[in-house]
C-alpha cells in the first residue's frame, strides 16, 4: 500500500527503487507542486500500488487512490496507524510554497519535523522528503549533493532547516 500525503504517504513493502524512477521520469517536466503531487500519485497507481492520498483538497487527484483527511500535524499518539502504517512516506506537503517569504514557512517548520519524527519513531521503514532548489539559493552551474546551501527566502531557509534536522535525527 502506498500512502501519499500532500504530505503523501506510500506503502511500497520495501520496493523504494520505484520512487527514483518516478521522479526521474518527470524531472524537468513538472511546473507546479500540486501537479507534481498528482503525477506521483498517478504513477504509483499505474504501477499497481495501493495509494492513500492524504490532503485537504483532492481536486485533480486520480480517483483510484484512497483519500484520507487525517491531519499530519495532529497530536495523536497513533498517527502512524491512522495513516495506514505505510512502508514509505513521501512528504510533499508545504503550505505557501509559492509565497517564498511567507511567515508560515518558519511557523510550520516544527510541525513538519514533529510529524516526521512521529513517523520514524513509530517504525516507518522509509522516508523521502521533497526538497527544493530554494534550499540552495542562487547558484550557477549544476547542483549536486555537495553543492553548498545558501537559501535566500523563508521557504528555502525552512526547507533547508528541515533537511538538516532530519540528517541529525
Amino acid at each position: 500500500m502506498v500512502t501519499i500525503s500532500f504530505s503523501t504517504l506510500y506503502n511500497l513493502r520495501g520496493d523504494t527503487h520505484v520512487l527514483k524512477e518516478i521522479f526521474d521520469k518527470y524531472d524537468g517536466k513538472v511546473k507546479f507542486e500540486q501537479e507534481e503531487d498528482r503525477f506521483v500519485v498517478k504513477e504509483f497507481l499505474n504501477r499497481g500500488y495501493h495509494v492513500i492520498a492524504n490532503d485537504f483538497n483532492f481536486k485533480g487527484v486520480d480517483e483510484r487512490a484512497e483519500f484520507s483527511r487525517v491531519s499530519i500535524f495532529s497530536d495523536s499518539d497513533n498517527l502512524y496507524e491512522q495513516l495506514g502504517n505505510p512502508d514509505l512516506i513521501v512528504h510533499l506537503a508545504w503550505r505557501d510554497g509559492f509565497i517564498h517569504n511567507s511567515a508560515a514557512h518558519l511557523e510550520d517548520l516544527s510541525a513538519h519535523m514533529s510529524f516526521l519524527k512521529k513517523m520514524i519513531d513509530s517504525g516507518l521503514p522509509s522516508l523521502t522528503v521533497m526538497g527544493s532548489m530554494h534550499e540552495v539559493g542562487y547558484w550557477e552551474g549544476m547542483i549536486t549533493a555537495d553543492t553548498p546551501c545558501n537559501p535566500q527566502s523563508m521557504y528555502g531557509i525552512s526547507k533547508n532547516a528541515l533537511r538538516q534536522a532530519l540528517l541529525l535525527y
